[in-house]
């Protein structure tokens, strides 16, 4: 489920007023997303997985149409218990940039401050990060004919601690 406290939405007048709405940034304050698979397999994924509509008027080939995302508290949850995974995440500040957007290819800037509640890949070996909090740039690169999604290596802090990061997930 997805709930927002405030969004705000920076229109352009003129393209208001021609009836061609074309969104510069994105707000949200406040709010909480949760993701969750049962045993089964359920899920509520589903929810947020794009229609494969016509988009001839899309700005992009993703269907967005906006390039600058911030988000302020907000928190992520996404549970999976037939892996036995739990991520838990308050974003306390996150500013997303789209850089790339392609038919088969999209990469993102992202600067955050995030609070790790609980980051829980086998639940039976406990929480990583617990507690901790996150700060950092970074690119986030999404194969969308692969399916692949990837972070380059990058310095973050956790705790004021530097550690450099890369991720692969297939």
């Amino acid at each position: 489920a997805l709930t927002i406290n405030k969004l705000f939405v920076r229109v352009p007048v003129t393209k208001l007023i021609s009836g061609k709405i074309n969104v510069n940034e994105v707000l949200i304050d406040g709010g909480e997303l949760r993701l969750f698979t049962d045993n089964s397999g359920y899920t509520n994924r589903y929810l947020f997985l794009q229609k494969n509509n016509n988009k001839a008027n899309s700005k992009s080939p993703s269907g967005y149409f906006f390039n600058h995302i911030r988000v302020r508290d907000f928190h992520c949850i996404i549970t999976n218990e037939r892996d036995n995974k739990n991520f838990d995440l308050q974003l306390q500040n996150m500013i997303l940039e789209v850089q790339k957007d392609s038919a088969t290819f999209q990469q993102y800037h992202i600067s955050s401050e995030v609070k790790v509640n609980q980051l829980s890949f086998n639940l039976d070996k406990g929480s990583y990060l617990q507690g901790a909090t996150v700060n950092g740039n970074y690119t986030i690169i999404y194969q969308k004919d692969k399916g692949i999604i990837s972070i380059p290596p990058a310095s973050v802090l956790i705790n004021q601690h530097a550690f450099s990061i890369s991720l692969n997930i297939v």
